[in-house]
């Protein structure tokens, strides 16, 4: 009996070495947060032949804090996944305010709504795809914020599923549910068709800081000149 007692804990503690590792790396695992930034509508092509520079990315805060986006970057990858390219660089000071958004669109597209960023439609970059390909937001460090692809090929990169590709003149943007953009990292539930696009510029800090231009003090040197006027008047009256 003493025997077994001993080999059933010698057996025990055996198991215990061999599992303690994978038990280490179960509980240091999480999930991923939902990004604050994230791709919210995208247009790939306009109506008819001749729209291909027809199309925008619009991004949006979804977080309650204002994010600066200096140097992170807009990469588009064909559907095929052969080819890469990064065809925006945010400049310095590129804040963006909580439910804001910023508009990015070729050069020559949406003139009349600004402030926005442009990029450039050439033989380096046709724009992109209407079938399918994928856009990938990157920071400044190079991590990976947000992505959406769309389409039908299986070897067009995604966040677990592709996101249907919309039509000549219509979009995909997030759902939004109580207020709030979806963000569950699967681009099929997370996108709907749209009919009619809805490009924004809204972009406005909740909590502007005051103009420092003196006007307390010309209020103070009005209320002055109005007390100077009433004792002229009394002095006249007096005499």
């Amino acid at each position: 009996m003493r025997l077994s007692a001993q080999l059933i804990l010698s057996t025990i503690a055996a198991l215990f070495l061999v599992l303690s590792p994978v038990l280490k790396i179960k509980a240091e695992t999480t999930t991923a947060e939902p990004a604050d930034v994230v791709i919210n509508e995208i247009q790939t092509n306009g109506v008819g032949t001749g729209t291909t520079g027809e199309e925008f990315i619009e991004i949006k805060n979804i977080s309650e804090d204002a994010i600066d986006i200096t140097d992170w970057k807009l990469q588009y990858t064909t559907s095929t996944g052969a080819t890469s390219k990064v065809f925006v660089t945010f400049e310095a000071d590129t804040i963006i305010y909580p439910e804001g958004f910023l508009l990015i669109t070729p050069d020559d597209y949406l003139t009349d709504l600004a402030p926005k960023v442009t990029y450039t439609i050439n033989s380096s970059f046709s724009g992109l795809a209407s079938t399918g390909g994928t856009l990938t937001l990157i920071d400044s460090s190079d991590a990976i914020v947000d992505r959406v692809g769309w389409g039908t090929k299986a070897t067009t990169l995604c966040e677990t599923e592709l996101a249907t590709a919309p039509e000549g003149g219509k979009s995909i943007e997030r759902i939004v549910e109580g207020g709030k953009a979806v963000d569950t990292n699967n681009n099929k539930n997370d996108f709907v068709k749209l009919e009619t696009p809805t490009p924004e510029i809204i972009n406005e800090n909740p909590n502007p800081e005051p103009p420092d231009d003196g006007s307390g003090e010309n209020d103070d040197s009005g209320s002055g000149n109005n007390n100077n006027d009433e004792d002229d008047t009394q002095n006249q009256d007096n005499n």
